[in-house]
């Protein structure tokens, strides 16, 4: 009696271990079988599993510094506690630099001289930095979104019902789209007149996107719905309406490709913008609505859960690097070489944490060096024209060789005490743009046809 029943257990677990290890193996036509919204149930259940990253060890003694950063340049602003109180940059172009002061529109000179400053609504806790809109500016402010001349004239008014500080979702051509009460979703023109609204008001709204074409693009709730440039339906990605709680809203971009990406948790989907078929999809979790998509030539590179992805235009993934112990990895940067940059914040033990800058092989996927650096980083590498990499961190930016070496880093601010982090580097004819709680020029040659990325973090950018 007992032999019988101990070969029939054994059975039974010889039978477990093939199935299971046909599952495995199975995984990608099963979860392509079971739909989208599964993919994200059966992804979040697996994360759950997983073991939490541990705090990476303090990092190795800091090498100094192989030389000084350059003289000149300038800085404007005072040092506060909150991100929004300082002056921010917006966008820069024709030789003038936007940037939003409090409740102010600002308008510099590549030299740090003031051109011309326009108040707003004064009621509001801050104003969002100005984005440029065709040949205007569009910036939003408490209940508020206006349109200015690129001289700082008020080109509309429109008060958002339930607006907030956030209100701003996208834009493109003369169209933009805001939040309002309620959840819902406004298109407006550039005169201030509505095209259209629908509202949301039981479901979580995730990212909004407008492509040239007069689309418009919504997540909600693990679906994506298409509306046209009255308002009009066009399709339906994730089900056959939106009546339905899904666990992780989509953030969306349209690529340079005319492409609509959209990430989740632990997936990212290429949408036909036309008609919403799917192109590809892709659930090992190379891709996170919190941190970053890029592009270069058709391929599409994401950043998340440590791990660097790469993705040709079929949706293959070329390549996947894991960067064990980050906290935040922000967007890919390629360059024409072939090379990619990524930016990482590390935990350390203190808890205070630091920052690494990596190299990897495009063409190979390994890793060509990685340089660590003192304070977290929070912007996406800009290379110079002779190769050197630039990158900010909290109240720094460094300049790193093509070999991965720290050759200078400079203080945003005289003292550390109330400074915030480095939040965006731009390129300009005469050097580099940045922004922290206050805005500064670094005179260092970058091209002014450098990469620029979407970062999920501010769905309007």
């Amino acid at each position: 009696m007992t032999t019988s029943f101990s070969k029939a257990r054994w059975r039974l677990v010889v039978l477990g271990v093939i199935a299971g290890t046909a599952f495995f193996l199975a995984r990608p036509w099963v979860y392509k079988a079971l739909g989208p919204v599964t993919f994200e149930i059966v992804a979040s259940l697996s994360r759950l599993t997983e073991p939490k990253p541990k705090p990476t060890p303090a990092p190795p003694r800091l090498p100094r510094p192989a030389g000084q950063p350059p003289s000149g340049g300038w800085s404007l602003g005072e040092a506060h506690t909150y991100p929004f109180d300082g002056l921010r940059l917006g966008d820069v172009d024709s030789g003038v630099v936007y940037a939003a002061d409090r409740h102010d529109v600002v308008a510099l000179t590549l030299d740090g001289q003031e051109r011309w400053r326009k108040a707003l609504d004064s009621r509001a806790t801050r104003v969002e930095p100005p984005r440029l809109f065709g040949s205007s500016l569009l910036v939003s402010g408490g209940d508020k979104v206006s349109v200015l001349s690129l001289d700082g004239k008020v080109i509309s008014e429109t008060a958002v019902p339930g607006g907030n500080e956030t209100g701003l979702l996208a834009f493109a051509n003369s169209r933009f789209v805001v939040r309002g009460s309620g959840n819902t979703v406004r298109a407006l023109s550039a005169d201030g007149r509505e095209l259209w609204a629908r509202a949301f008001e039981k479901h979580r709204l995730g990212g909004v996107a407008m492509d040239h074409e007069g689309r418009t693009y919504i997540a909600v709730e693990g679906r994506v719905l298409a509306v046209d440039a009255t308002g009009r339906d066009l399709w339906k990605y994730g089900g056959k309406d939106l009546e339905y709680s899904g666990p992780t809203a989509y953030l969306l971009a349209v690529g340079p490709n005319g492409v609509l990406y959209g990430t989740s948790a632990w997936s990212i989907v290429a949408l036909q913008p036309s008609d919403g078929h799917v192109l590809w999809q892709d659930i090992s979790g190379g891709a996170c609505a919190g941190d970053g998509i890029s592009w270069h030539a058709d391929d599409v590179y994401t950043a998340c859960n440590q791990t660097v992805t790469a993705h040709a235009a079929d949706g293959r993934a070329r390549w996947q690097v894991k960067l064990g112990g980050t906290s935040r990895l922000l967007p890919p940067v390629v360059d024409e070489s072939g090379t990619v940059y990524v930016a990482a914040t590390y935990l350390a033990g203190s808890g205070n944490g630091y920052g690494a800058l990596t190299a990897v092989s495009d063409a190979s996927g390994k890793t060509v060096w990685t340089t660590i650096l003192e304070r977290p980083l929070t912007t996406r590498p800009l290379k110079g024209t002779d190769g050197v990499l630039y990158v900010g961190g909290d109240n720094r930016t460094y300049a790193v060789s093509p070999a991965g070496q720290l050759l200078w880093e400079r203080q945003v601010q005289p003292r550390d005490n109330g400074a915030l982090p480095v939040t965006r580097l731009e390129p300009t004819a005469v050097g580099i743009v940045g922004s922290a709680d206050r805005i500064f020029m670094i005179p260092v040659a970058i091209s002014t046809e450098a990469p620029r990325t979407f970062s999920w973090r501010r769905t309007w950018y």
